[in-house]
């Protein structure tokens, strides 16, 4: 799954899993952003991946 993050029609970066089963992830932020910036966006994708897991483990 792939989070683009973008500005009107301007892909500013992407947060993403390195592989479909792979718990490891890759996030390709714009290098100008403050380092807080980076890590709460990163935060709030990663609290959507494990809701998206437990929705997905509920429904089986």
């Amino acid at each position: 799954m792939t989070y683009l993050i973008k500005q009107g029609h301007q892909n500013l970066g992407s947060i993403y899993r390195k592989g479909f089963f792979s718990k490891c992830s890759q996030a390709d932020l714009p290098e100008n952003w403050p380092v807080a910036l980076q890590a709460f966006v990163f935060t709030l994708v990663f609290i959507l991946w494990k809701r998206f897991e437990s929705a997905a483990v509920a429904g089986s």
